[in-house]
């Protein structure tokens, strides 16, 4: 999947490729950065073994949450 955003069959180079619908946008607008440092983050949460991940996994979600959306 390409992380070009087609919103009509006017945008594609092919004409077989389908329009993209809410879900694959909203999935190509989040920055890879932001998906690599979360599947850094929670490799070396659930690593370890005497680490509460699952509370520790939500404050993560939720700082980042407010990070993203503090513009």
């Amino acid at each position: 999947m390409s992380r070009r955003i087609i919103t009509s069959q006017l945008d594609s180079s092919k004409a077989s490729t389908k329009i993209d619908g809410y879900f694959d946008k909203l999935l190509k607008y989040i920055p890879t950065e932001i998906v690599g440092g979360w599947v850094a983050i929670t490799g070396f949460i659930k690593g370890s073994s005497d680490i509460p991940s699952a509370p520790l996994l939500w404050g993560l979600f939720v700082f980042g949450s407010i990070g993203v959306s503090g513009r």
